[in-house]
């Protein structure tokens, strides 16, 4: 099934890739004041206490390079990657970005500790075996990898998981009814894997990993055509349920690091509003 799941996805690229660059739009994601580069910078900015000029990052399923192109405008030495070369290619061929790889995240060609970071935006969903993927760029890495997702609403908020709870004990296909896209795929073909701090917590202990970095934050609507005014209201108004914890975040954005980071990597972290989590060693292994 997983090798369905990557065929497809490549198909989709191919697909996508037959008409792009062919309009001015294609460009948006490149393109500062645009209100979809305005949104996937609301994901970007959020790297931006680790990207410093000179580190070395591989974005992963980095369908057309934007993620490569934000970073590298910051200085960082980035390669794009992705299952498919069929829009990469273009974006290259476009000056938008230095390089790229084609690649399974599953299978990475490159040897342990090859980048400072890796940098998974939306892609994560797409995998047909998250976990998988998820020890491969912590192989890749040498300090951290960034994981920036939809979050697990009921991972999130007790309320609902105690709803849960409270319906599986009559019928465990009662919330399914109630909730139509409990369980959701794409129209590519993969299921929708969001995620929830609470799995990194423990893959991350699990491998002996020192600190996890995370923040809920809310993005904003790529499918709705607005202006950026109007999505920055938005973003606003669902912070504020989120804060007062009416509603959960939209997104989760996690740094699993696989060294301990430096206290001014660590201080600009917090200003950025990310809340971070010490691991204790292992206390049976040394």
């Amino acid at each position: 099934m997983n090798q369905e799941s990557y065929q497809a996805h490549e198909e989709h690229i191919v697909q996508r890739a037959a008409s792009y660059l062919q309009t001015d739009a294609d460009l948006s994601l490149f393109r500062e004041g645009d209100v979809n580069y305005f949104i996937h910078r609301q994901f970007w900015q959020l790297t931006d206490a680790l990207a410093k000029p000179g580190t070395r990052w591989l974005t992963v399923g980095d369908l057309y390079g934007a993620d490569a192109a934000y970073l590298q405008r910051r200085g960082c030495d980035v390669l794009a990657s992705d299952l498919s070369d069929a829009i990469l290619s273009k974006t290259k061929a476009g000056n938008l970005i230095r390089d790229y790889s084609v690649e399974n995240v599953e299978k990475l060609s490159f040897p342990d500790r090859t980048f400072d970071y890796v940098y998974c935006k939306e892609a994560y969903h797409h995998f047909p075996r998250p976990a998988l993927g998820f020890y491969e760029m912590i192989r890749v890495c040498r300090r951290a990898v960034v994981i920036q997702e939809p979050l697990d609403p009921i991972a999130q908020m007790p309320l609902l998981l105690f709803i849960r709870n409270l319906l599986d004990r009559f019928d465990t296909g009662l919330l399914r009814r109630l909730w139509k896209n409990q369980y959701s795929f794409e129209t590519v073909g993969n299921y929708v894997f969001k995620i929830s701090l609470r799995e990194f917590e423990k893959m991350a202990c699990g491998m002996g990993l020192p600190m996890i970095a995370y923040k809920g934050f809310n993005p904003g609507n790529v499918g709705a055509a607005q202006t950026i005014e109007q999505q920055t209201r938005k973003i606003r108004f669902r912070t504020l349920l989120s804060d007062l914890s009416l509603l959960p975040s939209e997104a989760l954005s996690v740094v699993i690091f696989k060294e301990k980071p430096t206290a001014e990597t660590v201080q600009e972290l917090v200003r950025q509003g990310y809340r971070m989590l010490d691991f204790p060693p292992n206390p049976y292994l040394h």
